[in-house]
């Protein structure tokens, strides 16, 4: 399987990153430019990763405005993971839901929310006439 889009890759060594590559690439007629740290990866693996970068961004944005993962604020780094991960899986629980009932992400959040309310208010009312029988 070959790379789809024209590249031209050239290993560097850089005073501030240190060793990279850099991958020029035409996309939808623009020369774009890619500069690639760590692993090294093929032109092909490098064109995937960054034709996907669309959804990483998407899916960082739902964790910030959804699940308010910009609000984060703990002491350590053991707890700053459990809540992203706490909130990744959260996100990838709604993302399933959402698809599996064919609604976008904002409408099941939306429904979802709302059912949340029902079910608080539907929980009050029967918690004050079990507690009123005692």
């Amino acid at each position: 399987m070959g790379c789809n889009k024209p590249h031209y890759r050239v290993q560097a060594t850089s005073p501030t990153f240190g060793k990279l590559v850099i991958l020029f690439f035409l996309d939808v007629g623009k020369t774009q430019t890619m500069l690639v740290f760590g692993k090294s990866l093929r032109s092909c693996e490098i064109l995937r990763i960054w034709s996907q970068h669309h959804s990483i961004e998407q899916f960082w944005r739902h964790l910030k405005t959804i699940l308010k993962l910009s609000k984060m604020s703990l002491e350590t780094r053991k707890g700053a993971y459990a809540t992203l991960g706490v909130k990744v899986i959260s996100y990838l629980l709604l993302q399933h839901v959402s698809q599996s009932v064919g609604k976008t992400l904002h409408q099941t959040q939306l429904e979802l929310s709302g059912r949340r309310h029902i079910l608080s208010d539907l929980s009050q009312h029967f918690h004050e006439q079990v507690q009123a029988k005692h």
